[in-house]
């Protein structure tokens, strides 16, 4: 057994049974959905099954759904379409300190540019937002708060039902970044009081490029569009649809919410497989973040003593990471972890293990002694270097 792959947050392989749904518009089913004749007709009637698709997925109405090229423009499109120009002095905006770079830029780029006037939450040292410093921050000049249902790093779910319970009291509108909650958790905007959902196609083994926001109807009257055109989507995303994108996007939402429970349960019972073993095979091994409150795929595991850069570049052939992808290539240890608390060294020895719908026993089996080797390798360098041991 060759490569593993164990870094299902960052991106999930694509189903066949999602590719097979796709082929026919890939290969003859040509056209403009937007056209009136009855090439557009038909692909036109393919994208509304799959706006049915998603919106059953996160418990929304398929007519608010928007379509877009991932999580990322759904992001910039929930908080800058809230915070137009027009608004953007008339209310505040709440975020987490651990959410993703599309809502902590783009909240950045609000409060700097726009005069928007932002707040950033802390977390607790388990991973989720503090729901008593939230509470206490609370006042009717907050007009939308922005947090993540799950953490990339630490699958630490956020308390969304409790933070929305405060919204009508208020008066804020709530957005949902659920791209890594969506196909591990149930998820339903109406019951849970969210108003703007994001989610991305390639989490849930859809096609890359892909994702929506979900909107409630009376957020869909007053969103204000990013793109401006011939006025797809009702008028809130303009630009052809890509229709095959769409087609796979629908299947894999399907598919994740008929598959949940079963799938879930399998993975948490490897998840924990893996992390039982490390401990037994290797000393100072921590697992970080609140793990009662985590999605069933996801272990952050911090090995004391060993740097994560160099654990990987030693492990033979497994795919992990040591932070969310999306912040890739940054020299800084993890900003999530260190919101939790964490110093900088701490922070710098912790990997991220996801697992996901492909994943079998036997590449577990497989890739912990692996794990072991590297983590042992690169403890015995460094107490080459410094002298010192793992106590």
């Amino acid at each position: 057994m060759n490569e593993i792959y164990l870094d299902y947050n960052a991106s999930a392989p694509l189903d066949k049974r999602v590719l097979e749904k796709m082929r026919p518009v890939l290969e003859d089913r040509f056209g403009n959905a937007s056209s009136s004749h009855s090439f557009g007709r038909r692909l036109n009637a393919m994208v509304d099954e799959a706006r049915h698709q998603v919106a059953s997925l996160v418990g929304g109405n398929p007519n608010s759904v928007v379509f877009t090229a991932g999580a990322t423009e759904a992001n910039n499109h929930a908080l800058r379409g809230i915070f137009n120009d027009h608004a953007t002095k008339q209310g505040r905006l709440l975020t987490s300190a651990v959410e993703h770079a599309s809502v902590r830029n783009t909240a950045k780029w609000l409060g700097d540019f726009q005069g928007a006037d932002i707040s950033v939450i802390p977390v607790t040292t388990g991973g989720y937002i503090d729901l008593g410093i939230f509470k206490s921050t609370l006042d009717t000049n907050v007009k939308l708060v922005s947090v993540m249902g799950a953490n990339s790093e630490t699958g630490v779910v956020n308390p969304i039902e409790e933070l929305s319970s405060f919204a009508e009291k208020y008066g804020f509108l709530v957005h949902c970044d659920a791209t890594q909650l969506v196909g591990r958790k149930i998820f339903d905007m109406e019951e849970l009081g969210v108003d703007l959902v994001s989610l991305s196609s390639h989490k849930i083994y859809g096609p890359g490029g892909m994702g929506a926001l979900v909107v409630t109807r009376d957020v869909r009257k007053t969103l204000e569009p990013l793109l401006f055109g011939g006025g797809h989507e009702n008028g809130l995303r303009s630009g052809s649809l890509n229709v095959a994108g769409i087609v796979g996007f629908g299947a894999a939402a399907e598919l994740a919410e008929n598959e949940l429970a079963s799938e879930m349960k399998r993975l948490a019972t490897l998840r924990d497989f893996l992390v039982a073993q490390l401990r037994n095979l290797i000393t100072g091994v921590e697992e970080l973040g609140d793990i009662s409150k985590r999605v069933a795929n996801t272990a952050n595991l911090r090995f004391i003593g060993a740097d994560a850069d160099a654990v990987m570049a030693n492990m033979r052939d497994v795919a992990v990471s040591n932070g969310s992808a999306c912040s890739s290539g940054a020299i800084e240890p993890s900003l999530v972890l260190q919101a939790m608390g964490l110093d900088r060294i701490a922070a710098s020895e912790a990997l991220r293990f996801s697992l996901g719908r492909f994943t079998k026993k036997e590449e577990i089996d497989a890739a912990i002694p692996r794990i072991v080797t590297a983590v042992q390798y690169v403890r015995s360098m460094t107490e080459n270097v410094s002298g010192n041991g793992i106590s």
